[in-house]
């Protein structure tokens, strides 16, 4: 008796989950339809795409509090009473000097991905 009721409840369990599966669709026409009426086009000569020119860094100055390293690769600097976290691959060993909370002056470029890449950074006085 047990055996068929928990079958019975995954049966329904199975049906009433399934339905969530499907793609919605609210025209209920099927999605790769082509009109029977036309052809396969053979493909066209596309002109090409616009390379897109890599976009000028331009180098930003600024001062700020190191507040301290995230990680490996990057650390964090209060910009304006606003954290920012900055990718230090080309400063490592001047990070190294630095204390937590010291007032530090910094270069930084920002990439196409929205990365602030730390270009310099020393104690400011």
């Amino acid at each position: 008796m047990k055996k068929q009721l928990l079958a019975a409840i995954l049966v329904i369990t199975m049906v009433m989950t399934l339905p969530a599966c499907g793609i919605f669709n609210p025209n209920n026409e099927p999605e790769n339809q082509t009109d029977p009426g036309t052809s396969i086009e053979e493909p066209s000569e596309q002109e090409p795409e616009e390379q897109q020119e890599p976009q000028e860094e331009i180098t930003k100055e600024t001062t700020g509090i190191y507040t301290g390293q995230i990680d490996g690769n990057t650390v964090e600097i209060n910009i304006e009473n606003s954290p920012a976290a900055f990718v230090i691959t080309e400063v490592e060993d001047q990070i190294n000097s630095l204390q937590e909370d010291e007032k530090v002056r910094l270069k930084y470029v920002e990439n196409e991905y929205g990365q602030l890449i730390l270009k310099s950074i020393q104690k400011a006085e």
